[in-house]
């Protein structure tokens, strides 16, 4: 879950809520809800978070994605991957997919900085 994800490596950086809020440009009432469950990040932050911590964007929006201690490798805890995508209005919804679309949603999530083309979707 983000909220768990969030604290977690804010907390192995020892980073306050108001640190962690100013790096990334938000209030720490921001953070605070983040890591309640109150609200989530849109993509671009979500963007803005991984590069600011280093790591994947997949760790922060995919619950079976884990880091080990120092964030340098990611494994997957099972075999099932679940994409979770947050929508404004509808809330949190989440896709079991196979490998094969894994791969395919995290080429299109880590070309971000790319225009997207017909081959994309």
């Amino acid at each position: 879950m983000f909220a768990e994800k969030i604290k977690l490596i804010r907390n192995r950086k020892k980073l306050t809520q108001v640190g962690l809020a100013r790096m990334l440009g938000v209030s720490a009432g921001t953070i605070a809800m983040w890591e309640t469950g109150q609200r989530e990040p849109n993509i671009r932050m979500l963007n803005k978070i991984a590069d600011f911590f280093n790591i994947p964007v997949s760790f922060l929006i995919n619950d079976n994605f884990i880091l080990e201690d120092e964030f340098s490798k990611e494994k997957v805890q099972n075999k099932e991957n679940t994409i979770v995508f947050f929508g404004r209005g509808e809330g949190r919804k989440e896709f079991k997919v196979s490998e094969e679309e894994m791969k395919h949603w995290l080429a299109i999530f880590e070309s971000r900085d790319k225009k997207p083309t017909n081959n994309d979707f």
